[in-house]
């Protein structure tokens, strides 16, 4: 799918529980007040396993297919409202969260016009976490999605094991690429379960 443009070729609709919600609030308010001190690494050291997974939209949870097959959007829903998701790749994904107790970290550009209590309502499921939005650096080079994800993690010592999961390709270690003409696959989440353990 080629950025700026939705399934099929349209306009832009953009990229727009689990047992791991009990530890959730915490966990994440943890990591947004920075003054850790000393005392607190042995604490972190002995939580439970922090996995994560970053989350695009657009090619994973609908798909040409799925575009095609669809049908039109309610008056006023607009390009990035629940419509343009497909229910059996949200299903997929909600079966993934339960299986690996992951948290989702929303890298899609859907972040940039819903809020996190938006997406987790269009989702089903918590959002933890969106990912920054970067633009160029001082010396003005374009900045990706892996650029992205990578201050994320900078921010996030916690997290032990992550994945990308777009259909895009995406600059960074750990990644699996869907196929845009069908979304999120049984095969792409078996490969997904594998990298963050069950």
């Amino acid at each position: 799918m080629v950025l700026g443009q939705g399934p099929g070729g349209r306009k832009p609709r953009a990229e727009a529980t689990s047992c791991a919600q009990r530890d959730l609030n915490a966990w994440v308010g943890s990591h947004r007040s920075s003054g850790e001190d000393g005392d607190a690494a042995p604490e972190r050291a002995q939580s439970p396993a922090v996995r994560v997974l970053f989350l695009d939209f657009d090619g994973v949870l609908n798909s040409d297919r799925f575009d095609a097959e669809a049908p039109p959007a309610p008056e006023g829903e607009g390009w990035w409202g629940p419509s343009a998701l497909d229910p059996h790749a949200l299903e997929r994904l909600r079966g993934l969260v339960r299986r690996t107790g992951c948290h989702v970290v929303v890298s899609s550009t859907w972040r940039l016009n819903h809020s996190r209590e938006a997406l987790s309502a269009l989702l089903g499921l918590v959002v933890a976490d969106i990912t920054p939005r970067l633009h160029r650096t001082p010396d003005g080079v374009r900045q990706t999605r892996g650029d992205e994800i990578r201050a994320w993690l900078e921010a996030h010592p916690e997290v032990s094991t992550w994945v990308a999961v777009d259909d895009d390709i995406v600059d960074v270690a750990f990644f699996v690429r869907t196929d845009a003409a069908v979304g999120l696959t049984d095969e792409d989440v078996e490969r997904l379960v594998e990298r963050l353990g069950a």
